[in-house]
Parts: structure tokens; sequence; C-alpha cells
């Protein structure tokens, strides 16, 4: 996963990293969920349907760029949601068959939506907080001013 990266690298032990590991998830969610966008765009949990397939198959079949497409199934397959089965070669987990489109369980186009730039893009700035906004009572009217200052723009 993105934050077992970042621990790696920051040389801690294990034994206090699991609120610090938490957090980086957190942090990180924004990415893992524009990749879910991407992975459901090109339709690779459908194309993986039938079983593990090569890079250079599924970009084939997806119309992608080859590396490219290897550094994002190798990122999500760090979340869970492909499975690298042999170097260069991927197949669907359990989790990756939610972003089948004809699953029952499928949530494909929910990831569609959320991570879309046209949903993905409008959402608050947040980092626009003021300390007062931080500190009111009155958070709601906070997060409409906010709104409106966005709208304008």
């Amino acid at each position: 996963m993105l934050g077992d990266i970042f621990l790696m690298s920051a040389g801690r032990d294990s034994g206090d990293q699991q609120p610090a590991r938490r957090m980086v998830q957190l942090l990180n969610a924004h990415i893992v969920a524009q990749a879910l966008y991407v992975a459901a765009q090109l339709g690779l949990a459908d194309l993986l349907r039938d079983g593990a397939k090569s890079i250079d198959a599924l970009a084939d079949a997806a119309g992608a760029h080859a590396a490219s497409l290897h550094r994002l199934l190798r990122m999500l397959a760090g979340e869970g949601v492909f499975r690298e089965v042999r170097d260069g070669e991927f197949a669907l987990t359990a989790l990756g068959e939610t972003l089948q489109s004809d699953s029952p369980n499928s949530v494909r186009h929910r990831a569609l939506y959320l991570a879309a730039p046209e949903v993905f893009g409008h959402t608050p700035r947040y980092g626009a907080f003021s300390s007062t906004c931080l500190m009111s009572s009155r958070m709601r009217s906070c997060l409409q001013s906010l709104r409106w200052r966005d709208a304008a723009k």
C-alpha cells in the first residue's frame, strides 16, 4: 500500500506504525480514488474476468500505454484490487470484481462518478479554511461560504 512505502522509507520500527500507517492511508485516499476511476474507465475488471492477462494484452484491449498501465496495476495490486501473479501479469481479486460492469456487487458506477474530474474537481477547497472557520460553532455556514466562493471562481 502507499502508506507502507512511506513508512518503510522512514525507517520506523513496526511497533508504533499503526497510527501513522492509517494516517498515510487517509492522506493517500484521493490518489487511490483516482486510480480506481482510471481502472473503471478502462474496464480492467471486465478485461480480467476470464483470468490473468499480461500487461501488453491488457494495454492492447484497453487502448492504454503499457508502461503506465503497469504502474497503475501495481499500485492497485498493493491496495488489493488486482493481484500480480507473475511479473507483468495481473489477475482480478474479489475486491477488484466489484469494478466489473455486470457484477451483482458492482460499485463501478460509483467509482466513475465519485472520482470523475467533473465531481472530484469541484469539491470544496477545505485548505482555504481560516482559523475563524475552524473555531466557529457554525461550521455549516462556513462551508456554505466556501462553496459560494468556489462557485464564483
